[in-house]
């Protein structure tokens, strides 16, 4: 299973808990960003939440979070 299908078995299967174990995890990441985002922008909340790679990262955190809820 990669790691994409994992992604969306636990948004189909676990959506509330995806989705309150998605904003913890974007918050401590956001929080351990220093003044530029992982792209190399300036990180802003605005730049956050569009910016590609910042939010696979929280996506794969969260995945990595929620490993024992995939069956």
């Amino acid at each position: 299973m990669t790691q994409e299908d994992k992604i969306n078995w636990l948004k189909e299967n676990e959506p509330i808990l995806w989705a309150n174990t998605f904003k913890i995890a974007k918050g401590e990441l956001s929080d351990k960003q220093t003044m530029f985002c992982c792209c190399g922008k300036l990180a802003t909340g605005l730049h956050e939440d569009n910016c590609r790679k910042f939010l696979q990262q929280v996506k794969n955190e969260t995945a990595k979070r929620l490993q024992e809820y995939i069956k």
